[in-house]
């Protein structure tokens, strides 16, 4: 089975900035899906890394690693 790699930014760069990863209300997660070969990278985004943290974990996150400028 293809690696999963899990990732929580405080905002994405600019280049991704679409309506649908406009700012996060509070306690809100967004999640968004990135495919490198065969790895899996879930990226969630919000103003709450616990609240990421937590939506991650929930998803079988074990290891993931943190990105406070996208």
């Amino acid at each position: 089975m293809a690696a999963i790699r899990y990732r929580i930014v405080e905002s994405l760069p600019e280049a991704v900035r679409r309506p649908e990863f406009a700012e996060t209300a509070e306690g809100q997660v967004r999640l968004r899906f990135s495919i490198d070969g065969d790895q899996l990278t879930v990226i969630a985004t919000g103003r709450d890394a616990a609240a990421c943290e937590a939506v991650l974990r929930s998803l079988g996150a074990d290891e993931m690693g943190v990105e406070l400028c996208g």
